[in-house]
């Protein structure tokens, strides 16, 4: 029997998923505020792995090259989020090949992580792309929540227009 196996036997593990904007922020921080449960959060830990000089840095930057550098940024050198998800969400070769890089050094942090707190009755794990990623996810948990926010919501969530918003939420239901 796996770590996974092991930890998951004692513990209930909550699953949360969703595309941009479906409500995991406001559930998580409701979570946070009421109640004492360690969430482990995907995408917290993706921005972590593209900090500059990490190893998902080095990779983006020899694939994507400077251009996704935010001048904006402090001399860091940070990578412009926004920009490299405009990029993979218009190129599907992209996409491809940042899930390929990304989502193995995830779910490896995210069982590390998960092994610190095997002693907590209940953890939530926040993984959006959950139904994407490799293998049969649903071992991890005992329950797997999907919230839903209306279109609304999710159009004034970080969107330049209506039309950039349609198009990814038809690429996460062609998934």
């Amino acid at each position: 029997m796996d770590i996974l196996q092991k930890l998951k036997n004692n513990q209930r593990r909550i699953g949360l998923t969703g595309g941009i904007a479906s409500g995991k922020t406001t559930i998580t921080n409701y979570i946070r505020k009421h109640k004492n449960i360690p969430i482990l959060d995907a995408d917290h830990f993706s921005r972590e792995l593209i900090k500059p000089n990490t190893y998902g840095y080095k990779k983006i930057l020899d694939y994507f090259g400077n251009k996704i550098i935010d001048n904006k940024s402090n001399s860091e050198r940070e990578i412009n989020r926004k920009l490299l998800r405009n990029i993979i969400f218009k190129h599907s070769a992209s996409k491809e090949w940042i899930e390929k890089l990304l989502h193995p050094l995830i779910k490896e942090r995210m069982i590390k992580e998960c092994s610190q707190y095997r002693n907590n009755q209940t953890i939530v794990l926040v993984i959006p792309l959950l139904f994407e990623i490799d293998g049969d996810p649903e071992y991890l948990f005992s329950l797997i929540q999907i919230p839903v926010l209306p279109l609304h919501h999710r159009y004034h969530y970080e969107h330049s227009s209506l039309g950039d918003l349609i198009h990814q939420v038809s690429i996460e239901l062609s998934h």
